[in-house]
């Protein structure tokens, strides 16, 4: 299973990266980035882009792709406007579904939102989101996530809130309807793939379920 990774330096997207390199179904991780992940492993392939609104000139990260597992994103607190929320979130994520539609269209795509997320939310960015997930879904089939607070080691960008909460993740995540352990997002991308699942949205549950019943596959 080759792997195109978006987010890999971030909180998500970094968990994520470690189930993929834990798990022996995927032989290979391009992880498609502004700046290097810092991680040495032999499965991993490091494409490094400047401008991702027009990746048209990276083609060799989108050619042989069998999923790739979308976890770039931004908190609506650092930008200034719905425009620019929506030029990141919604612009980023649809231009990228496109191209790997055009490169490698038997691949799945899985999008990571997050929990609250609905086109008809009063939040700007559950809405934008929602949106988004919308589009996905009609444009690539897609499969979209939805954790509630993720229990991941933090990265550079990871606001100070979810720093403090972090310490209380062990205990968290005992409670699947609120908490997730990051790399389970991983684990239940991977499922997801593997049983074929389109178009769909899984809530945390969910996903801790998608993750919990891989692990145990791999187990048996």
């Amino acid at each position: 299973m080759r792997v195109l990774l978006l987010g890999a330096t971030g909180t998500i997207g970094g968990a994520v990266l470690r189930a993929c390199l834990k798990d022996a179904a995927v032989e290979r991780v391009v992880a498609l980035c502004r700046r290097d992940p810092g991680v040495s492993d032999p499965k991993v392939e490091v494409v490094l882009a400047g401008d991702f609104h027009d990746l048209s000139n990276h083609p060799e990260a989108f050619v042989g792709i069998d999923a790739c597992f979308f976890c770039l994103g931004i908190s609506a607190n650092r930008v200034d406007s719905e425009q620019a929320y929506r030029h990141i979130t919604f612009g980023i994520t649809s231009h990228v579904a496109a191209l790997l539609q055009a490169y490698s269209p038997e691949a799945s795509f899985h999008y990571v939102s997050g929990q609250g997320t609905h086109v008809g939310s009063l939040m700007m960015w559950a809405r934008v989101k929602g949106e988004t997930e919308l589009h996905l879904m009609q444009q690539v089939d897609a499969c979209c996530y939805r954790p509630a607070f993720v229990d991941a080691p933090p990265s550079k960008d990871t606001p100070t809130y979810a720093r403090v909460v972090h310490v209380l993740g062990p205990l968290l995540r005992r409670i699947p309807a609120i908490a997730i352990d990051g790399e389970d997002i991983g684990y239940a991308m991977i499922e997801a793939h593997q049983r074929g699942l389109r178009d769909k949205a899984f809530e945390n549950i969910e996903i801790c379920r998608l993750a919990k019943e891989h692990r145990d596959r791999q187990v048996a």
